[in-house]
């Protein structure tokens, strides 16, 4: 998914787009979690003069001051929300993928890393009633989708974070 935007030029952030950045981010833990918009691959987006952008390269652009096109944005601890800036590395899509491969997430079906996960990328457990396939066979979490469609943000359950 990263690679997807790393052509994407971030840079001369607002003072006001960088609080409302930070609004929507849960620094209670270890990893800071995204609480605004969740896109379908799990990943967060903000929009920012009118066009949305991944929530960990914003990150890095408030960290460094902007972020270049061709940069992809790893995340050392295997969160897609986590925005925490000591937990976003740069590198390249070769990058990406070696950690990719180092880290296990390269099986497919009942191996395949998320068919192992208990939980949606915001920490909705996965249950037969919150769970929805999709016409791929995607498994979604029915509550973050509800809200992704009712156009709300969508929130860590009680006690997450």
């Amino acid at each position: 998914m990263a690679g997807c935007h790393s052509g994407v030029v971030i840079e001369n952030l607002t003072d006001r787009q960088v609080a409302n950045f930070w609004r929507k981010v849960d620094r209670s833990g270890d990893c800071w979690f995204w609480t605004g918009f969740v896109n379908l691959s799990g990943y967060g987006t903000v929009n920012i003069n009118r066009k949305l952008r991944l929530v960990h390269r914003v990150a890095v652009a408030i960290r460094d001051g902007s972020i270049q096109a061709g940069v992809v944005v790893r995340h050392s601890c295997d969160r897609t929300l986590c925005v925490h800036p000591e937990h976003l590395l740069l590198g390249t899509q070769a990058d990406n993928m070696r950690d990719r491969g180092e880290r296990g997430r390269t099986a497919a079906g009942a191996n395949h890393f998320n068919s192992l996960k208990t939980h949606c990328p915001v920490g909705h457990e996965y249950t037969p009633e919150n769970t929805y396939l999709d016409p791929r066979g995607w498994r979604l979490c029915r509550t973050c989708r509800t809200k992704r469609v009712l156009g709300k943000s969508v929130s860590l359950p009680a006690g997450q974070g």
